[in-house]
């Protein structure tokens, strides 16, 4: 049985029964961590989906440039994720300036969905 809260496994694990399904929280909370482990451009027949974040890789780590993936990562997951409500993003540097630590914070999940962007 399918609704709107049933998500499916995009990586396609397969399971004795078939395609995995996430349901309720569980599946909001893996459409986030794939969005957030997919590049634009990366998804056949969909070249606008995905994280922007290839664009800053090349950058100086900075509160600056955390500032722009920030808001670069909450215009875009609004755009490719309508049905999931963004609470916050929270983009900080790391202290030994190799990477940002990324944090979506999603209506209904207790727990924050978190990334990192290496440069």
């Amino acid at each position: 049985m399918s609704d709107k809260k049933t998500r499916y496994d995009y990586g396609f694990a397969p399971t004795g029964a078939g395609t995995k399904a996430h349901f309720g929280d569980s599946g909001v909370a893996h459409e986030v961590e794939f969005w957030t482990s997919t590049p634009e451009g990366s998804i056949p027949g969909k070249p606008g989906w995905g994280h922007p974040n290839n664009q800053f890789v090349h950058d100086p780590v900075s509160a600056d440039m955390a500032v722009a993936i920030k808001l670069a990562n909450l215009a875009k997951i609004s755009q490719d994720l309508p049905q999931v409500e963004i609470k916050g993003i929270v983009c900080e540097p790391s202290p030994e300036s190799s990477h940002y630590d990324l944090f979506f914070f999603v209506t209904g999940l207790d727990a924050a969905v978190v990334t990192q962007i290496k440069v």
